[in-house]
């Protein structure tokens, strides 16, 4: 088959499942959105972990375990009693203790380079684990559908547009030594049609932001998403690996699908809770 035909099939699987999610209700937004989040950090974890000869589930297990910790803590699937202290100081003091756990367990493991692979756990957590959880828990509050599939909505516009873009007009390379596809033209042709897309969910959604609103957020989306993708690429071309996972034909793996959307959602956020 060929690989576009198997691309596109592949994303209109997913678009399906995920904005179906939204749809239905908070409960399926959040299982399928951990779901997405542990399998993106599970291939973070594979690429960036050395193996020792002994203790490899503990190095696979911890930090996912760490991990599928922090997103519960973030979306507040714990109510209760545990509530108010989890919105609070709890994801701060799991984080601190997180590293003198990891940098006990390397002490019996015997690793080289303990320091790299403990900065590394705690990069993951950072770099992967908390965007999820901060995307579940902002998208979640009041159930803010226009956030949840807002977001989704210029992330995927901006990935379609910058890639025919770049295969159509694509001449000048954007930053050839980390990613030598990656075109000015594409660039320029995924930030344009984003904003774009910024004023079309401005007209589904204008009680939510303004129609200007929109538009710069989907510059900053724009913005955020392709030094995301740069940035995956950079740690790909660190470990020496084409595609970071094999489980979405046509697309690689969850880390190279999502890698845009891990700097887009903290900068969504950010620029939202600016302007409101």
């Amino acid at each position: 088959m060929n690989n576009l035909v198997l691309r596109i099939i592949t994303a209109l699987v997913g678009v399906v499942i995920i904005i179906g999610s939204i749809f239905v209700d908070r409960t399926a937004f959040y299982a399928v959105f951990m779901l997405i989040g542990f399998l993106t950090h599970l291939e973070y974890v594979r690429t960036t972990s050395a193996t020792p000869a002994r203790g490899k589930w503990i190095v696979m297990g911890l930090p996912l375990a760490f991990g599928i910790m922090i997103m519960t803590l973030q979306t507040g699937i714990i109510n209760g009693l545990l509530y108010n202290y989890i919105q609070n100081d709890v994801l701060i003091e799991l984080l601190l203790l997180i590293i003198p756990i990891t940098l006990i367990v390397e002490l019996y493991l015997k690793r080289e380079f303990p320091f790299q692979q403990v900065g590394l756990t705690v990069l993951g957590l950072l770099y992967v684990v908390f965007p999820f959880g901060l995307y579940m828990n902002y998208g979640a509050g009041n159930f803010q559908q226009a956030f949840a599939l807002g977001l989704l909505c210029l992330v995927w516009s901006n990935d379609t547009f910058a890639y025919f873009a770049g295969r159509l007009f694509g001449k000048n390379k954007l930053f050839e030594s980390i990613s030598p596809k990656k075109t000015w033209e594409g660039f320029i042709g995924g930030l344009l049609c984003t904003m774009a897309c910024g004023f079309v969910l401005s007209r589904f959604y204008p009680e939510y932001i303004s129609a200007t609103q929109w538009i710069v957020l989907g510059l900053v989306v724009s913005v955020a998403g392709t030094f995301g993708d740069l940035v995956e690429s950079m740690l790909k071309r660190s470990v020496q690996i084409k595609d970071s996972g094999s489980l979405l034909p046509g697309h690689g793996g969850f880390l190279d699908r999502f890698d845009g959307f891990m700097f887009a959602v903290p900068a969504a956020v950010f620029y939202i809770d600016f302007i409101r």
